[in-house]
């Protein structure tokens, strides 16, 4: 397996528009990216200073995401503004996908060359994307048997990613 360069984006899957990113720090800029079913991907982001509606007790930030069919799914570069991610208020939110075409699937920018996720239910499957520069997403599942104790009581899943593959033309 090839390593994991700083670069590298972890997307974690939401769901299939219309989709839910829930517990999101509020005050703190999100990157989603949508692909659409048989190929084609856009990127979008709630920024740090985003206007969030209170529904149903929860703040709620809603996006649209329009995704272009394509032959090819080549996810691109981040587009979160490095000297714009802002400071958590405290709050956490939700951010509501609404995809065209409906049922494209929805990911978060979680991090870039190793992530840590926080809150995951470890019996569960997860899907990750690990997406590197002149290379087709690899996808990666987290399932209950990849989970072992770690140190005070949490619960832990390390993973090995997959050896970078070209980009089929």
């Amino acid at each position: 397996d090839a390593p994991l360069d700083a670069r590298a984006q972890i997307l974690l899957f939401v769901g299939r528009g219309p989709a839910v990113a829930d517990n999101l720090p509020v005050g703190r800029a999100h990157e989603l990216v949508a692909i659409a079913p048989g190929g084609g991907a856009t990127r979008s982001v709630v920024p740090a200073d985003a206007s969030w509606t209170p529904t149903d007790g929860v703040a709620q930030y809603e996006l649209a995401m329009q995704v272009a069919p394509s032959a090819r799914t080549e996810l691109g570069p981040t587009q979160l503004p490095q000297d714009a991610m802002g400071t958590a208020t405290g709050t956490l939110g939700r951010v509501r996908v609404v995809t065209n075409p409906p049922g494209a699937k929805v990911y978060l920018l979680v991090g870039f060359g190793e992530a840590r996720i926080d809150d995951l239910a470890a019996s569960e499957a997860h899907e990750l994307l690990i997406a590197r520069e002149g290379a087709a997403p690899a996808r990666v599942l987290v399932g209950p048997s990849d989970w072992r104790d770690g140190p005070g009581g949490k619960r832990l899943a390390e993973l090995d990613v997959p050896a970078r593959r070209p980009v089929a033309p």
